[in-house]
This record gives C-alpha cells, structure tokens and sequence, in this order.
C-alpha cells in the first residue's frame, strides 16, 4: 500500500529528478534546500491548504520575515527578535524521559501501552526460550531443571496476569462512541447560522434515541460494538459472566476489531492522498520560485517552506499509524480466521512492534505537550 510521491519532469533541463519525491532547484537562485526559517511544529492531523498559513503573504522588509509575531533576519538566522517585546524568546525546555513516561503512565491508555510492551517483551522471551531449549543440539537428552520450569511457569502466569490488566484498564470504552450518538457535535456551518439567527434547537427538537442510532456513523457504532463485547468478554475472565457467554462475545469482538482496522486503513488511504496533492502543490510553488533566477525567496516562498516541512511530517505519522494498522490486522487476522501456522510467533512479533509504534506515537505526543506547557 506504499504511496509514490514522485514528482512530474520538467520540460526544461533543469527540472525535478526522476523518481524521486525532491527536486532540484536552480543553481543560479541564491535560495539552497535548508531548513526552514519558519516554525516546523509538528502535528498529528493534517490542515486544509486553504486555511493553513501556506496561503498568507505578508508585506515585510527584504532582509526580514515575520511570522507568528518574530522578525528573523536574514543575515543572523539564529537572532530571533520578538516583535511585541523586543526580547528573544525563551528557548524550548529541556523534557526528560522519564518525565514523559510519567505523564504516559498517568492515563489508562498509557498504562495499556506500558503493559503491552512488557507483556509482549515477556511472550517474545518465552518464545525464544522455548524453541532454544527444544532444539535437541542444545539440550542433549537433558531434562530441563526444575527451576528452569519453575521460571517459565511464572512468566506465563505475568503474561496472562498483563493481558486481564490490560483489558481491566479499557473497560467502559464504549461510553466514548455511545456520547458520540447520543450528543452528536453540530456541523460548524449550521452552528454557525444558528449563532447568526439567534436560533437554538431546544428539547423538543431533538430526534429520538433510534433516530441516532439509525443516523449515527458506521465506524462509530462499530466502535460501541467492539467496545461492550469486550467488556463482556472482559467480566467472563473475571468470573462475573457465564464463560461461554463470554467466548462468543470475544468473537464478536474480534470481528468487530478486523472490520474497525479495515475501515481506518481505507480512511488513511484516502488522507494520505489527500495529504500528498497538498504536498505536490507547494512543492510545485517552490520550484517554480527556484526557476524564477537568483534573488532573495520572497516571504510566500519561506512560508511554503515551512509548510512543506509540517505537511511531510504529518505524512510521516500517517505511515506510522498505517504500519500500526497493519500489525494489528495480522494479529486479528489469527483470531479471527483461527490461523494456526506460526501463530505464537507472528502474534507475538505482531503484539510486540504493534506496541513499540502506538508507544512511540504516544511518546511524542506528551512530548510536544510538556514542550508546549513549559515543563522542564
């Protein structure tokens, strides 16, 4: 499902280089591929071109730009003036890990994460240890020790031990998608005329509890579906429901996972499509302010600068979630179609980068956010 984001050749012989996403600018243009002057901050949904800074051009000073309130000169990169004060503004705090991990841990869905990569460390150790000591080079006709048993004993009862905590920690997430039915958000354009009208839907108004559930978004109501019937499965591990009750709600939830994978998958396709036209299109702008001979960038060209770096970072953690996407669509797969080749070790390799990718993510998240809130 790899994407190519190779550029068109130009007719002139100083072009795009093929098959290649870059392009190669004009020698004679004093402007060189480098980092961008303006602010590459990162995020995790991509912008409308049409509303992102791409679009604005700014009157400034031919040895200044200005953006976001800072007035950067181009002989000193590095001296960042604030236009409003006068001052050079703090520089980034300095974020230790395991300040991250702690605000991590401080949410039920970190903690999930925290728990699968131990659980799966653990699963992906027993699986090595059982096939060394099965290979009959190594143990020789030798009876593995008591201990030894004792050991791996122990450290499948922790994976089990993990694998209930894990769901105990995702109870009720089905409450999510149910205040999603029952409250929908407005449309901002018909919120918007309400505001301008003065009119407010009042109680009366409002459809019926069927008439949501009949109207409310496939993925959504696939999302309170997968959500009960892991809770059921969850209590029936508790012992507080029937354990057949419970193994066929496990299936229903497996599905319900397989079928939620595939519909974000398609999602993702068709954003990341999107996300590269946006793409080809400031890339285009830029090179066709390459060709335009040498002289300083204009103020548009610097912003497109910037916008390029945001929008290639955006398509860097929508194939992030995409490889995550997959991995879980291999692991559902096994349960779901009750595979048996190579299941222990695919799950568990599966179940293992699954977690590193969704952490890793979530690792940068509460990055960014302790960065933003001027945490040291």
């Amino acid at each position: 499902m790899a994407e190519s984001h190779e550029l068109q050749q130009s007719t002139s012989s100083i072009g795009f280089a093929h098959g290649s996403s870059g392009f190669t600018v004009n020698p004679l243009s004093v402007r060189t591929p480098r980092v961008s002057l303006v602010s590459n901050a990162t995020t995790s949904t991509y912008v409308p071109l049409s509303n992102s800074v791409a679009s604005v051009r700014l009157p400034v000073p031919d040895d200044q730009h200005s953006q976001n309130g800072l007035v950067i000169n181009e002989d000193d990169l590095d001296s960042v003036i604030d236009i409003r004060t006068g001052m050079a503004p703090p520089k980034p705090p300095v974020v230790r890990a395991e300040d991250v991990w702690r605000e991590i841990v401080k949410s039920s869905n970190g903690r999930d994460k925290a728990l699968k990569l131990i659980q799966y460390s653990f699963k992906l150790c027993t699986l090595f240890h059982n096939n060394v000591t099965a290979s009959p080079l190594l143990r020789r006709g030798r009876a593995q020790p008591k201990w030894e048993t004792d050991i791996v004993v122990g450290v499948d009862q922790t994976i089990s031990g993990l694998s209930l905590a894990r769901k105990c920690l995702i109870l009720f997430n089905w409450l999510t998608p149910l205040s999603q039915i029952t409250h929908p958000q407005p449309v901002e354009a018909f919120s918007a005329l309400h505001n301008k009208f003065g009119k407010r839907p009042n109680a009366q108004q409002q459809p019926p509890l069927l008439h949501k559930f009949l109207h409310a978004p496939p993925p959504v109501l696939l999302d309170l579906l997968n959500g009960a019937a892991d809770d059921v499965a969850t209590f029936s591990k508790l012992g507080i429901i029937n354990k057949r009750v419970g193994s066929r709600a496990a299936k229903i939830a497996d599905w319900c996972w397989f079928v939620a994978t595939l519909v974000k998958l398609v999602e993702l396709q068709v954003e990341r499509g999107i996300l590269s036209s946006m793409i080809r299109d400031v890339e285009s702008r830029l090179y066709r302010e390459s060709m335009a001979g040498p002289g300083k960038p204009s103020e548009g060209a610097k912003i497109d600068d910037g916008e390029l770096q945001k929008l290639r970072k955006q398509d860097y953690w929508l194939q992030i979630a995409r490889g995550k996407l997959l991995l879980d669509l291999v692991f559902v797969s096994y349960e779901v179609f009750n595979l048996k080749r190579a299941q222990t070790t695919v799950k568990a390799v599966t179940g293992l980068l699954s977690a590193v990718l969704s952490s890793y993510k979530l690792y940068d998240q509460h990055t960014h956010a302790l960065i933003k809130s001027g945490h040291s």
